[in-house]
């Protein structure tokens, strides 16, 4: 293993410990074990407050970009928000424990959280990371806490999220340093769906090229033992975790080791291969120094719930009960109904999940309370005309409890009682609901297929009536399609942009450099490559820009692995803008964003591999195209894209399309041909180019826009029969089916006749 010859400052002692409110007492009752403090390196508290002006700038960009959602967006949103509501009321049914949290903290230091503190007070799991930051930089435990506080501004404030998402952090120089704020009872943010019955180590250093030191590794090993002996986790024990699923419930549920990888439970190569390789022989070294530390620290015992000082979390209880109307009212045009349930059944001892009809809510995540009873708020949540809502006793009263819940959303109030006798899961009953009566199919204004094989398939899958769509987006004329393919597209590298501190630039043939010699850039040349640095944005915010001449590419680099993320026509430009993450939120930072002819942009699509039928690939190529050119247009500005966003496409396919650039144009063969083929050609219906969605699978059958979303505008997306061989829809339903295309083209139809197939009513026109 590689070894440090530098010094390392340790022995750093950890004594009692008040934050959050809560008295911690012992430590974290991991004798033996030394954590430096937030308070010892530096960590800025304020930074957590969701008071500070940052995080109220995100929020009112994030208000700003919903009133410019095109009615496409609004359907994908919604889709992607209901299908996390079915996937956590699918986990508070199946895997309850590992999703309900003991308590809430949303205040500190009468300071409202950006991110609230979740607290699971016994964890299960250990997840190990790595940073992927350079170790060589670091000479000294003083340069690792300057990393971690710089690290933390960046998790925080400059990605939106509040806090650092890692419980523990190991220096090389294997010392121990708190991570989020509230020790290892708090949920933190380093596994999704895995968060909180785990315990998130993380590990400075990137071990896909590096080795972790042998302190690294001997302070994991102590961190990890003393954890395991406390919270009973036997390192060698399968335990399930649980993944996220593009199919129904759209979450999937694995089995790995208690003390695993963060590869093991998603899609990652964290924590590096160098260290992954090692996490057998570390499980054995943990299962072996279990017992000797027991032994050692005979008083160690799992510490069910931290000693309240000052009580500030969200699940404190009113007992008294307000006066309620007995029944469907509507105020200041706000429907209020009580609902009385017959009962809710039991997951476990403690915790109840309860479901009952309501009024449509307009939103997946309404804003729910306890009104009354000893219980706290585990989850709630609406979903296909459903009210959803998880409980978890508190205490060890087992008295019948009758529990008061408050739901509301800006249109809809809903109060029931719930009566819950305490016992688990044999001692209840699961409420019997009754079936929806808001079925499309049963629906006279929207015109019903004849076929009676796709009326029988479509009787299997009822559709909840959606609220039909107002806002009509600007069509694009067909007169305006010439202008269109002259013009530049500026394309966001997204994950050049989010995942690099630093980047080098390597230009194949003759290239020009524009930037501004100060700021917030750093830029080198040596051997023939230019290396940018980005610093936290301030003020002086630099743009840098490499401009192509004739043919030249740029390829684009990780600036620290040389991980080459593409090489690209056009130029490059490197800008600070506001960019959207994974999960919805904003951050505004440096973006790699490359700018080209739109014809060259189409050329790097990615849409289709090279295993699809020639036909089909075809069909991908008009579809990006058309999709494509709509908001290059200027239509309507993409969902993920800021209104003033200097870019108009991203190159991910989660938030717009698969662009790779010169990589695939190269190493395609059917792509290029497509291209080439339809290069003149357009899908027009009525003198306009279409909207034309898209999906991958059906149970046999699309969807209309007209039944799925109340659409009047695109007749053109009607119900037709499909055979895709998936026995429900992947994706929303509506359009061209991703593997029903396939098998038509592979059946020997042409493009032109699978798209008319799909899409009622367009034309394949020529446009010069």
């Amino acid at each position: 293993m590689k070894r440090y010859v530098i010094k390392w400052v340790t022995g750093i002692s950890l004594g009692a410990i008040m934050f959050t409110g809560f008295l911690f007492a012992d430590s974290r009752n991991l004798p033996g074990v030394n954590v430096v403090t937030r308070a010892e390196w530096g960590a800025d508290e304020t930074m957590k407050y969701a008071s500070r002006q940052e995080y109220q700038e995100m929020a009112r960009l994030a208000e700003e970009r919903r009133k410019y959602m095109t009615e496409m967006e609004h359907e994908h949103a919604e889709e992607e928000a209901q299908k996390s509501a079915t996937a956590r009321a699918y986990a508070l049914e199946n895997f309850p424990n590992d999703i309900l949290l003991d308590m809430v903290v949303d205040t500190e230091n009468g300071h409202k959280l950006w991110w609230k503190k979740e607290y699971v007070f016994n964890k299960t799991k250990i997840l190990v990371h790595h940073t992927v930051n350079d170790m060589s930089k670091l000479q000294s435990e003083s340069d690792v806490k300057s990393l971690l506080r710089s690290v933390y501004r960046l998790h925080a404030v400059q990605h939106g999220w509040g806090d650092i998402g890692y419980n523990f952090v190991i220096s090389p120089g294997g010392v121990i340093y708190e991570g989020r704020s509230g020790g290892e009872w708090v949920v933190g943010a380093h596994a999704t769906r895995n968060n909180q019955p785990s315990v998130g180590i993380a590990l400075i250093g990137n071990f896909q090229v590096d080795q972790p030191t042998d302190a690294q590794i001997e302070a994991l090993i102590s961190l990890s033992t003393a954890l395991a002996a406390k919270y009973k986790i036997d390192p060698m024990v399968q335990v399930e975790y649980h993944k996220s699923s593009s199919s129904y419930p759209y979450v999937a549920t694995l089995t790995n080791f208690a003390i695993a990888g963060h590869r093991d439970v998603g899609a990652t190569a964290c924590p590096g291969e160098q260290l992954y390789k090692l996490l057998p022989a570390i499980r054995d070294r943990i299962t072996l120094q279990v017992p000797k530390y027991l032994a050692q620290y005979p008083n160690v015992k799992v510490i069910n719930k931290p000693v309240a000082t000052v009580s500030n979390t969200t699940s404190n209880i009113s007992t008294s009960t307000p006066t309620l109307p007995t029944s469907t009212t509507v105020v200041n045009s706000v429907t209020k109904t009580q609902l009385t349930l017959p009962a809710a059944y039991g997951l476990t001892n403690n915790t109840y999940l309860a479901r009952t009809r309501a009024p449509h809510m307009g939103t997946t995540l309404p804003q729910c309370k306890i009104i009354s009873g000893e219980v706290t708020l585990a989850g709630c949540m609406y979903r296909n005309g459903e009210l959803v809502v998880g409980i978890r006793k508190k205490g060890n009263n087992t008295n019948p409890w009758v529990i008061r819940v408050e739901a509301k959303s800006r249109r809809v109030e809903v109060l029931f009682d719930l009566p819950i006798a305490w016992g688990g899961s044999n001692n209840s009953v699961r409420p019997s609901l009754p079936t929806s009566s808001t079925n499309t199919n049963s629906n006279t204004s929207v015109q019903q297929p004849t076929d009676p094989v796709l009326t029988q398939r479509r009787a299997q899958f009822p559709l909840t009536i959606a609220n039909p769509i107002t806002k009509i987006s600007s069509p694009v004329s067909v007169s305006q399609v010439p202008a269109l393919m002259k013009k530049d597209v500026s394309v966001l590298l997204y994950n050049a942009s989010m995942l690099s501190s630093s980047w080098t630039f390597i230009c194949s043939g003759q290239c020009s450099l524009r930037w501004t010699p100060f700021g917030t850039l750093s830029v080198s040349f040596h051997d023939g490559m230019l290396t940018v640095q980005k610093w936290p944005l301030s003020w002086k915010e630099a743009r840098l820009q490499l401009e192509t001449q004739g043919d030249s590419t740029i390829a684009v680099l990780d600036g620290l692995t040389k991980k080459q993320y593409g090489i690209y026509r056009g130029d490059i430009t490197l800008v600070p803008q506001n960019i959207r993450k994974i999960d919805g939120n904003y951050v505004n930072q440096y973006a790699v964003v490359n700018t080209l002819p739109v014809e060259q942009y189409l050329a790097g699509m990615a849409e289709a591999s090279d295993r699809e039928p020639l036909e089909k690939t075809k069909v991908l190529a008009l579809l990006t195209k058309a999709y494509a050119l709509y908001y290059i247009a200027g239509s309507g500005p993409h969902p993920s894209i800021p209104k003033d966003a200097v870019y108009q496409a991203i190159d991910d396919p989660r938030f717009f399309q698969k662009y790779v650039g010169v990589t695939w144009e190269r190493a395609s063969k059917n792509w290029p041909i497509a291209v080439e083929a339809t290069k003149d050609k357009y899908i027009v219906y009525n003198n306009t180019l279409p909207i034309l969605p898209y999906f991958h699978c059906s149970p046999g059958f699309t969807w209309s826009a007209r039944e799925k979303r109340g659409r009047t505008d695109t007749p053109y997306l009607k119900s037709v029969l499909d055979e895709s061989g998936c026995t429900s829809f992947e994706w929303h339903g509506v359009g061209l089916s991703w593997q029903g295309a396939t098998k038509k083209a592979e059946n020997g139809e042409k493009a032109e006749d699978i798209l008319k197939y799909y899409y009622d009513g367009i034309e394949l026109v020529t446009i010069r």
